[in-house]
C-alpha cells in the first residue's frame, strides 16, 4: 500500500512520524490494499485488431496477489484460500515475464512500495529482498521501510538501526528512527531528537523535545515548551516563542501564540494563530482565531484568517462561526471585504461568498446570502441567493432561492431562474427535476427534454441512463434518444459500453454522495444522487453488453460483465511511445470480463466461471476460469479450479486453486462468444 500522507489537518506528530516510515506494501494481519498506478498523460497508442492469450506461467501457484509494479506476490504449496488464510505455503515474487523474483521460501512476504523490494518473514526473524532476489538486510527481530527504501531495524534491547537500500547499516543503538525527508531522518537519543544526513552523519545538535513533521527545507521544533524553526543543519530561522508550530500546508507554516498546547497545534487551547513562510518571518501575524492554508494550480498560495466571533454556539468548532479574510501567500489581502464565508480561488477567477449569518468552516450557513466576487473584490452575482454550486465555468452552476433550483449560464448570467425541485449541472447538459420527473436542458437554460423521465443519471462522456415506463434507455447530451427505453436495467461500464439486461427484477442502484450536498441557508441539506457507474444487480444473471449505438456486443448470458482499460503499461514503457512506434491496444483499448454462473450483487460474486474478450466480442481467455484479472503490461493472472468469490481482486477461493500467468498480444485469431 502507498502511502503518501498529505494530510489537510493537523495530526499528532508521533502518528505522522510513522506514517511518514512505516507506510509502503501489504499487510500481514488484514486483506492488503494495492497502490494505483501512476496515471501516465503521455502515451501513444494504437488500436490493433486480432488478439491472443498465451501462457507465460501455467498454474502451478496455489495464490498470486495483484502486480504491483512488475511483480506479484506468489505462494507455493499449502492450502490457500486468500493471502491471510495459507496454511502451509510458502511465499515468494514473480516478474510480470514469469521469472521467480523471490523463491517461494518465506513463511510471509510483504511488497514495499514504491521502491520494490520485499519483506521477508521466516523462523521469527525477518529480511529483506531486493528485487534482484538478494537478501539485503536479514535476521532482524521487527523492519519498516520508508518511501525513500531506507530500513528502520528494531533490535533485541530495543533500540533501533537504520540501514540504505542496499543493506548497509549507516546508524545504529537509537531510541526511535523517524523519516523527514528524502535526505533527512529524526534521530531519537533518551528524550531528546536530532536530524541526521541518511548517510548516517549528525545535523543538528541533539537538543529537541519535540518535531513537527517536515520534509524540509524548514522544520518545527520544540525546546522545552516554546517551538521555533530550523533549517536541515540546525541553523535557527524563527525564534523558541511559539506555543506551536504545525507541520507545513503548502508553502507555510501555522503557528499558535498563547495557547496551552499539549501534543499538536491541532488540541491548542486558546492563544491566536497566525502563518510563518519556510524562512521564519510572519506571513499573518499571530492574532486570528482560525487560519486555512492552500496551494493554487498556479503555484501560489491563498490564506484564509478567522477574525474574532461572537459566542461560540454548540457544535462549533474554533473555525466555526466567524468572519473571514483572504490573504495571499505573502500575507498581502486578496479582497478588501469580510465574509462568513469564502472559497480559495485556487487560480481561478471568481470565488462563492457569503455575507452575513453563522458559516461553518465547510459552508453549511445559517442566515446571510451567496454571492459570488472576483480578484478584485467586485461582485460578480449579487449576494442575494441561499445557495450556490461549486462554479463550473464550463457547464454552468445551479443556484436555490426560497427551496427552489435555477441555473446561471457559464458567464454566471441566471438563465434560469428559481423554478425547478432540483438542478444538476453535468459536462456538457444540465438535468432538473419537477414534479418527481426528470428533464434535460442544455448550459443555456434551453429546455431540450420536459421533466418525463422517472429517473435521468449523471451524464457520462455526454451520453445518461433515463427509465421511461419501468425500462432502461440512453440518451445523449443534445437531448436525442440514442437507446429506446426497452432494458428492464442498464449500467453505465467504460468506453461507451452499457450492461444490459431483459430478466424482470433487476435493480440500477441509487447512491447519495456527500460530496455533492447542498446546504441552503434555508431549509434541509440536499443529498444529491449519485450514480457511479454502478453493477447492474440481477440475481438470475442474464447480462449483456450493447455500445453507444445499442449494437449488442455480447448477448445477455453472462452473470458479470467488467470493461476494464487494457493500455496500462509501466511509465518507462509508456514514454517511449512515439507515433513512429505506438503501444499496440485492443480494440477500444479495453478488456472485457465475462462471468457466467455466479451469484452477483454490488459487492461482487460468488463462484461461477470467467473469461477475458475485447470490445469487438470476441473470446481471448474462455470463460472457464475460476478467475481472470487483466493486469498491467498486458499480463493476466488466471485461476483454475476454485470456485472464487470476489470483485475485481478475489476475497477468497476454495484451497487447491492453482494461479498461472498469461500474456496478451496481437496479431492472432481468437473465439467468437
Amino acid at each position: 500500500m502507498t502511502c503518501r500522507f498529505r494530510p489537510s489537518r493537523a495530526v499528532f506528530p508521533a502518528t505522522l512520524g510513522l506514517l511518514a516510515l512505516l507506510c509502503g506494501g501489504n499487510t500481514f494481519d488484514t486483506l492488503p490494499l494495492y497502490p494505483m498506478d501512476p496515471m501516465i498523460e503521455e502515451v501513444v497508442t494504437r488500436e490493433v485488431d486480432g488478439w491472443t492469450a498465451t501462457w507465460v506461467v501455467r498454474p502451478r501457484y496455489t495464490w498470486m496477489e495483484p502486480f504491483i509494479g512488475r511483480a506479484a506476490l506468489v505462494a507455493s504449496g499449502g492450502a490457500c484460500e486468500n493471502i491471510l488464510k495459507c496454511p502451509g505455503g510458502r511465499w515468494g515474487a514473480i516478474s510480470d515475464g514469469g521469472q521467480e523474483l523471490v523463491t517461494p521460501a518465506w513463511e510471509r512476504i510483504r511488497t514495499i512500495w514504491p521502491r520494490l523490494a520485499f519483506e521477508v518473514d521466516r523462523d521469527g526473524w525477518k529480511g529483506v529482498v531486493s528485487v534482484e532476489g538478494k537478501l539485503v538486510v536479514s535476521r532482524v527481530k521487527g523492519l519498516d521501510v520508508d518511501d525513500e527504501g531506507w530500513v528502520r531495524v528494531s533490535n533485541e534491547d530495543g533500540t533501533y538501526d537504520l540501514h540504505e537500500p542496499g543493506g548497509k547499516k549507516v546508524l545504529s543503538g537509537a531510541s526511535l528512527v523517524l523519516s523527514a525527508g528524502p535526505d533527512r531522518v529524526w534521530v531519537q537519543r533518551g528524550k531528546r531528537w536530532a536530524l541526521y544526513s541518511r548517510d548516517g552523519r549528525q545535523a543538528t545538535p541533539l537538543r529537541y523535545h519535540d518535531y513537527s513533521p517536515s520534509d524540509g527545507p524548514a522544520f518545527p521544533v520544540r525546546i522545552g515548551r516554546t517551538w521555533g524553526l530550523i533549517d536541515s543543519r540546525g541553523k535557527q530561522l524563527a525564534p523558541f516563542s511559539y506555543s506551536s508550530i504545525g507541520f507545513v500546508i503548502g508553502r507555510v507554516f501555522p503557528v499558535n501564540v498563547g495557547g496551552v498546547c499539549k501534543v499538536s497545534i491541532s488540541d491548542c487551547q486558546g492563544g491566536r494563530v497566525g502563518a510563518m513562510d519556510q524562512r521564519g518571518r510572519l506571513v499573518l501575524p499571530a492574532r486570528y482565531a482560525c487560519v486555512e492554508m492552500a496551494d493554487a494550480e498556479d503555484g501560489t498560495s491563498e490564506l484564509l484568517a478567522m477574525e474574532d466571533h461572537p459566542a461560540r454556539l454548540p457544535g462549533e468548532g474554533r473555525c466555526d462561526g466567524g468572519i473571514w479574510r483572504l490573504f495571499d501567500g505573502q500575507g498581502k489581502p486578496i479582497l478588501a471585504d469580510s465574509y462568513a464565508f469564502i472559497d480559495f480561488f485556487r487560480g481561478r477567477k471568481v470565488a462563492r461568498a457569503v455575507r452575513g449569518g453563522r458559516c461553518s468552516q465547510k459552508g453549511a450557513c445559517s442566515g446571510g446570502k451567496w454571492g459570488i466576487v472576483d480578484r478584485a473584490g467586485k461582485v460578480v452575482v449579487p449576494f442575494r441567493y441561499d445557495w450556490i454550486d461549486p462554479i463550473d465555468p464550463e457547464n454552468g452552476t445551479a443556484f436555490v432561492v426560497a427551496g427552489k433550483w435555477g441555473l446561471f449560464s457559464m458567464d454566471l448570467r441566471e438563465v434560469v431562474p428559481a423554478r425547478h425541485e432540483l438542478v444538476d449541472v453535468d459536462e456538457g447538459a444540465v438535468r432538473f427535476r419537477d414534479g418527481g420527473r426528470w428533464g434535460l436542458m442544455d448550459p443555456s437554460g434551453k429546455v431540450l427534454v420536459p421533466a418525463r423521465f422517472e429517473r435521468l443519471t449523471p451524464f457520462r462522456e455526454k451520453h445518461a441512463r433515463f427509465s421511461s415506463g419501468g425500462r432502461w434507455g440512453l440518451i445523449a447530451a443534445d437531448g436525442k434518444v440514442v437507446v429506446a427505453a426497452t432494458y428492464a436495467a442498464l449500467c453505465s461500464r467504460f468506453q461507451g459500453t452499457y450492461v444490459f439486461t431483459r430478466t424482470p427484477g433487476c435493480q440500477v442502484p441509487v447512491g447519495q454522495a456527500a460530496w455533492a450536498t447542498a446546504t441552503p441557508v434555508v431549509g434541509a441539506p440536499i443529498l444529491r444522487d449519485d450514480f457511479a457507474d454502478p453493477v447492474c444487480v440481477c440475481a438470475s444473471g442474464g447480462l449483456g453488453l450493447i455500445d453507444i449505438t445499442g449494437r449488442e456486443l455480447f448477448p445477455p448470458k453472462y452473470s458479470r460483465i467488467d470493461v476494464d482499460p487494457a493500455g496500462n503499461v509501466p511509465e518507462a514503457v509508456a514514454k517511449a511511445s512515439t507515433a513512429a512506434a505506438p503501444i499496440p491496444v485492443p480494440p477500444g483499448a479495453a478488456w472485457v470480463r465475462l462471468n457466467e454462473g455466479a451469484t452477483c450483487d454490488a459487492k461482487g460474486c460468488r463462484g461461477g466461471r470467467w473469461g477475458l474478450a475485447d470490445l469487438k466480442g470476441r473470446i481471448l481467455i474462455p470463460v472457464s476460469q475460476a478467475w481472470v484479472s487483466g493486469e498491467q503490461n498486458f499480463v493476466v493472472r488466471v485461476a483454475e479450479g476454485g470456485p472464487c468469490d470476489g470483485d475485481w481482486h478475489p476475497g477468497t477461493c476454495r484451497a487447491g486453486t492453482k494461479w498461472g500467468l498469461m500474456t496478451l498480444s496481437p496479431g492472432a485469431k481468437t473465439t467468437t462468444p
